[in-house]
C-alpha cells in the first residue's frame, strides 16, 4: 500500500482530498501546515506528496526546497496544489523538483491519474536504477511508466506481448496494436521483467510466454511461435521450446 502525505491548511479541501483517495488503495498522512508537513515527511517518508502552494506561514514552495535539501525526503514525488495558473510560479514550482500541478477545482478523474501516473514513473524509475538487482523485478500486475515523444504512458506489464531491438533501444509491442519506442535495451528488460512469464529468444527478442498462440515445427532444430494479436511468426530455437512448453501445452 502507498502512503500519500497530504499538506494542506483547508480543512474542506483536505477532507475533500481524504475521501477522494480513500477509494484508492493508499494510507494517507495528513498535515494542515508546512511545518508540520516537512516533519511527517522526514518521519514517514511518504511515497508522494501533494501539497498546496498557498498556505500562512510556509508555503509550499518552502517546503519542497527543504525536503529537496535532505537526502531522506528529496526523491519522493511532490505534486502542488495550486488555484494559481501563473507561469511564474509553474516555473519556480518545477525549479524546484515539482513533478506536476493539480489545479483547484479538481476532478476525481484527473486527481487520481495524476497520482497513478507519478507513483508508476517513480516506481519505475527506481527499478531502471537498480537494473533488476536483488530480485527488483516488476511483477505480472505492475503498472509500468514509459516516456515516448513528449507524451508520457502508463501501460501494464501483463500488456506487453514482445520486446524487440531496434536501433539503440527496443520496440514495446502491446495489446490493441499499441507500439511504443523505448531507449532500454534488451539485455535491461530482461532483468527487469519476471521470468516465468518473460524469455529472450534471442539476443534482439523478448516474447509473453501468455501470448503464443501456437507453435509451428519446421525440422527437428527449428521452430516457429505465433504471437496473438500481433501477427508475427518468430523463429525459435528447439532449446527454448523445452522452456515454453508448459506453458503452451507441446
Amino acid at each position: 500500500m502507498k502512503t500519500i502525505l497530504i499538506i494542506e491548511d483547508d480543512s474542506l479541501i483536505r477532507t475533500n482530498l481524504q475521501y477522494l483517495l480513500n477509494k484508492g488503495d493508499y494510507r494517507l498522512l495528513i498535515a494542515s501546515n508546512g511545518e508540520e508537513g516537512i516533519k511527517i515527511a522526514r518521519k514517514d517518508r511518504p511515497d508522494l506528496i501533494i501539497c498546496d502552494i498557498l498556505m500562512p506561514g510556509i508555503d509550499g514552495f518552502e517546503v519542497k526546497r527543504r525536503l529537496e535539501e535532505d537526502e531522506s525526503t528529496a526523491f519522493i514525488p511532490f505534486i502542488f496544489l495550486t488555484a494559481k495558473a501563473d507561469y511564474d510560479d509553474l516555473r519556480k514550482g518545477m525549479n524546484l523538483g515539482a513533478d506536476d500541478y493539480i489545479y483547484k477545482p479538481f476532478k476525481a478523474a484527473d486527481l487520481l491519474n495524476t497520482i497513478e501516473l507519478r507513483l508508476a514513473k517513480y516506481e519505475t524509475l527506481k527499478k531502471f536504477n537498480n537494473g533488476g538487482k536483488n530480485g527488483n523485478r516488476f511483477s505480472y500486475e505492475d503498472s509500468l511508466f514509459i516516456e515516448t515523444g513528449d507524451t508520457p504512458v502508463l501501460i501494464k506489464i501483463k500488456e506487453i506481448a514482445l520486446i524487440e531491438s531496434e536501433k539503440s533501444g527496443t520496440n514495446l509491442f502491446l495489446t490493441q496494436g499499441r507500439k511504443y519506442y523505448t531507449n532500454k535495451l534488451v539485455k535491461v528488460w530482461e532483468e527487469l521483467l519476471p521470468s516465468n512469464h518473460f524469455l529472450r529468444i534471442r539476443k534482439s527478442i523478448i516474447i509473453n510466454m501468455n501470448f503464443i498462440e501456437q507453435v509451428e515445427k519446421v525440422n527437428y532444430r527449428k521452430y516457429f511461435v505465433i504471437m496473438k494479436e500481433l501477427n508475427k511468426k518468430i523463429e525459435i530455437s528447439q532449446r527454448f521450446i523445452i522452456k515454453i512448453k508448459d506453458k503452451i501445452g507441446v
